[in-house]
């Protein structure tokens, strides 16, 4: 039966990659010899329990739906850049240019340093809170932790070499708030909010659930009918604080748990739960609850990240580093593979039904909606402009253009938000980006195209996913090799108040920084030597350097990367899910194009 349920789970995960171009929708299988086959999903089943193994990049979710993985699109690949240049009349020196400078947008390492190993050394037992019945995800397996997060456990164990100890909670609020009192270190499966980021830091995403309209017996509903309807909640869950921000005037009724919300549906005391399908799906299963119905998407994503107290950032540092080395393919099968087998549990094999309920509750993790609401289309209407704070000196992401229009990449954004929503995206001038970001925050402004979400910056502001990831690096005056081992032992510039500063307070505070007011100045400190090494992104200082005729060295990565999102005002609900839809509909090889093209205008006068 393993055998079958790894067939499921790959051709599942499968569907977060590229379809191959000789087999199409179907399934490519490799045979022991090495022999390629093109087989349908029951087919490639059969072959895999005979010794044949699953080719990389094949596609197949029930033969028909593929699922596009936004994580791994936001680094251009080589491709792109190639195609991108055909359109250019370069010389060979512009154009290793451009591909270093594009390769340095991806330079980051993941490795220990030897103060984490030190760290691990002294900490050799990891407490992590675990829920006890929140299926796949995460659940009580006869006193060890089961699902998903098993499957992270696995992961760290082989990257750092520690053992945990299970710290078991009855809720999700009851593992964050064990990990707040110290009762427990960290949780693999945490949802920030902006309460927790007092004394909880979250690594990246590494799971998206999809919230679902979950109704008793099949029904037609969605978004807009929710005002109509009566709505439940599960009491604690993420999808309230939700409600709270973006549908403030909607009444809902907060029930205990699951079981209380099952029978609150079958009653009629509620139309609908706002909950995600794939966990409501597996606990309905597990208690015998039959008549849920996936109705479609709620319009939220709950984004699943791992959660640690911030009394050890350190701990911290070592799971954005172990995160950062499981590739999303692989944490799309991990995944799949935690549905299969709380699907099968306990059966005898891999029957047709079970197969159809892990692909039906892996794509439910998918649901999104692309179109703009009646609400969201009544305030566009109203609104003449969308008002965008800038960075004006930030080539060639983001700056200002001689007639005071957007460019860079950001103009690019700007140009496509616009034509999404039927509504301009105009520069706001203000002082100073620091100005810029406290006008976002109380409404004077409306969005930023081009920012690193933080703490700070979350408890005034709204974030989409980032769209764009670009590396740190450490830049010297004249040649040097440095890497993260450094950052504690040598002196550090920054630009005063970018994200990068929030970061180091956080994960390096031994480091005393120096705080420079721009990076003409920088490049005046590394040449005097009051600073060993600036902290950027390695294209927009190469550029500046390049206007000011500074000559600098990129000396390596720092091993941080600068997630860059579009912030919206919550003063205006509204935006957060127009922003969100807005980006959604820029296809991810679209923005791999957009991210070239910037890179290209730097080094070619004109470039369109």
């Amino acid at each position: 039966m393993r055998a079958a349920l790894l067939a499921v789970a790959v051709a599942a995960a499968a569907a977060a990659l590229p379809a191959h171009a000789d087999c199409g929708a179907m399934l490519e299988v490799v045979s022991p010899d090495g022999r390629g086959a093109c087989v349908t999903a029951p087919g490639a089943h059969k072959l895999i329990e005979r010794g044949w193994s699953h080719a990389p990049y094949s596609f197949s979710v029930m033969d028909t739906v593929s699922v596009a993985s936004a994580a791994d699109s936001l680094r251009p690949s080589d491709s792109v850049v190639a195609r991108v240049l055909e359109g250019f009349d370069l010389t060979e020196r512009t154009r290793q240019l451009i591909h270093d400078s594009y390769a340095y947008t991806q330079q980051r390492t993941g490795s220990l340093t030897e103060s984490d190993r030190a760290w691990l050394r002294e900490h050799p037992h990891i407490r992590v809170a675990y829920e006890w019945l929140w299926p796949p995800l995460e659940y009580d397996d006869g006193g060890r932790i089961g699902g998903l997060t098993a499957a992270y456990i696995k992961k760290f164990e082989e990257f750092t070499g520690s053992d945990f100890v299970p710290v078991h909670a009855m809720t999700l609020t009851d593992g964050v708030n064990k990990i707040r009192s110290g009762e427990a270190d960290m949780s693999f499966m945490a949802v920030d909010s902006d309460k927790r980021l007092d004394y909880m830091y979250f690594t990246d995403p590494h799971t998206a659930l999809s919230a679902n309209l979950v109704t008793y017996g099949e029904r037609e509903m969605t978004i807009d009918d929710l005002y109509s309807s009566s709505v439940g909640t599960v009491r604690g869950t993420e999808v309230e604080d939700w409600l709270d921000s973006r549908h403030r005037d909607l009444a809902y009724t907060s029930l205990h748990d699951y079981e209380v919300a099952f029978e609150a549906l079958r009653d009629g005391r509620i139309d609908v739960l706002l909950e995600s399908w794939i966990v409501a799906s597996h606990i309905a299963a597990t208690v015998g609850f039959e008549g849920l119905h996936n109705a479609g998407p709620a319009g939220h994503i709950s984004q699943i990240s791992m959660g640690c107290s911030k009394a050890d950032l350190a701990l911290c540092r070592i799971l954005d580093k172990m995160l950062a080395s499981v590739p999303e393919p692989e944490r799309e099968r991990m995944l799949v593979e935690a549905i299969a087998d709380s699907e099968a549990h306990g059966g005898a094999e891999l029957t047709d039904e079970i197969e159809a309920a892990v692909h039906e509750a892996y794509l439910s993790t998918k649901q999104t909606i692309d179109h703009l609401t009646e609400d969201e289309r009544e305030w566009l209407a109203g609104r003449d402009e969308i008002r965008v704070v800038y960075e004006s000196q930030w080539q060639p992401i983001e700056f200002s253009g001689p007639d005071g229009a957007l460019e860079g990449l950001s103009g690019r954004y700007a140009e496509a938000f616009s034509e999404f929503t039927g509504v301009p995206f105009v520069p706001y001038p203000t002082d100073s980006w620091a100005a810029g970001l406290a006008h976002v925050a109380d409404g004077r402004a409306d969005v930023s195209l081009m920012i690193v979400e933080t703490d700070d910056r979350r408890r005034a502001m709204g974030f989409t996913d980032p769209h764009t990831v670009v590396a740190y690096n450490l830049v010297t005056y004249g040649e040097s090799s440095l890497g993260p081992d450094d950052i504690d032992h040598i002196r550090v510039g920054t630009i005063r108040g970018y994200e990068i500063e929030t970061w180091l307070d956080l994960h390096h505070p031994g480091v005393e920084y120096v705080s420079l007011s721009s990076h003409e100045l920088a490049f005046d400190a590394l040449e005097d030597g009051r600073i060993d090494a600036m902290v950027e992104v390695w294209p927009v200082v190469s550029h500046i350097a390049r206007d000011a005729g500074f000559e600098i060295h990129n000396a390596g990565p720092l091993g941080r990367t600068m997630d860059l999102a579009v912030a919206y005002t919550k003063t205006e609900p509204e935006l957060a899910d127009i922003m969100t839809k807005a980006l959604n509909s820029i296809p991810p090889e679209t923005r791999e194009e957009m991210l070239v093209h910037a890179l290209v205008g730097s080094y070619v006068d004109g470039a369109e």
